[in-house]
């Protein structure tokens, strides 16, 4: 079999895209070649990213530039699709356009024929029809849709829990700077995965043929569950600085996000998403990255230990 082409987009909000090119570039092999759907907002970092790896690697995308398409317009998206075999779908969980977009995709590669998809949803725990957090049922009905329209090729479902890389954006990022850690979580914990370890299975995945296709879904974790507690300490042993782990009370959640212009959605997912971790919806181990890569999944302290340049010392306010 010739090398498969695959749809990969690339938006504001998508996450992996990067990861993906950049790791498959290092795997050096010509099983896949990658088709660019971007969005005009899609960010910098991602947008040179992907420019780098078609300089090094042209054999990974061949195009010499990428789609720039509407998502919300299946007209753009059928015609991103000719001659594609495959799709991945990411979105990121703060995606106000995660269901619209990905069902417009769903739908538009399923009339241009394409046979294979490969779906990252989130966390084993926190995806379904009644889940209390709002994208994790944004996440399920994506699913739902995809397994509805009975693609002919092969249909991976992956279900990590929270990345590692959590702690190097945003809020979190800010706070071990500043040497702190708090978080509304007292005794829950989180089997983070690492991304390396995701897009290590997506790049095989996409590689892989079944004969006649078949539909899979892999709960991919770390190799153990973290409390935040011991999220700090790793964190400090790494970084050799002491990073202070406190309970952020979570009736102070709404006000504090609210004097910081967030938007009621994003704190209602804030909400939700600390009382799912206490109560143990991100806790589970798997066996799946084992199963299908063949060695152990990398821990939180190979993670720190890789990026503990990262956090420098500083505040931010």
């Amino acid at each position: 079999m010739g090398t498969k082409t695959i749809l990969l987009p690339l938006t504001k909000h998508t996450t992996l895209t990067a990861q993906i090119l950049t790791i498959a570039s290092k795997r050096g092999s010509r099983d896949v070649s990658f088709r660019i759907a971007r969005a005009a907002d899609a960010s910098v970092p991602d947008q040179l990213a992907v420019d780098a790896v078609r300089t090094k690697s042209p054999w990974l995308i061949p195009e010499r530039s990428d789609y720039v398409v509407d998502f919300t317009k299946t007209k753009d998206l059928s015609k991103t699709m000719e001659g594609c075999d495959g799709v991945v779908l990411a979105s990121g969980h703060d995606d106000p356009l995660l269901v619209e977009n990905e069902l417009n995709v769903l739908e538009s590669a399923h009339a241009s024929g394409v046979q294979d998809i490969l779906k990252v949803s989130c966390a084993e725990g926190l995806v379904g029809a009644n889940s209390s957090v709002g994208f994790g049922q944004q996440h399920w009905m994506v699913e739902q849709r995809l397994l509805e329209l009975g693609f002919a090729g092969n249909v991976r479902i992956l279900r990590p829990s929270t990345l590692m890389d959590v702690f190097l954006r945003g809020k979190l990022f800010e706070m071990i700077c500043g040497r702190s850690l708090s978080v509304s979580v007292k005794r829950g914990c989180v089997a983070f995965v690492h991304p390396t370890d995701v897009v290590d299975v997506i790049n095989k995945l996409l590689a892989q043929s079944t004969p006649g296709g078949s539909t899979t879904t892999h709960a991919l974790t770390g190799p153990e569950a973290l409390s935040f507690q011991q999220v700090a300490q790793q964190l400090s042993q790494g970084i050799h600085d002491q990073v202070t782990y406190s309970y952020f009370p979570l009736w102070a959640v709404q006000p504090s996000m609210w004097i910081r212009g967030e938007r009621p959605e994003a704190i209602a997912s804030e909400i939700t998403l600390a009382r799912a971790r206490e109560s143990g919806f991100e806790a589970s181990v798997t066996s799946d990255i084992q199963e299908l890569l063949g060695r152990p999944p990398r821990t939180f302290q190979e993670f720190v230990k890789e990026h503990h340049e990262s956090w420098p010392l500083q505040a931010f306010k």
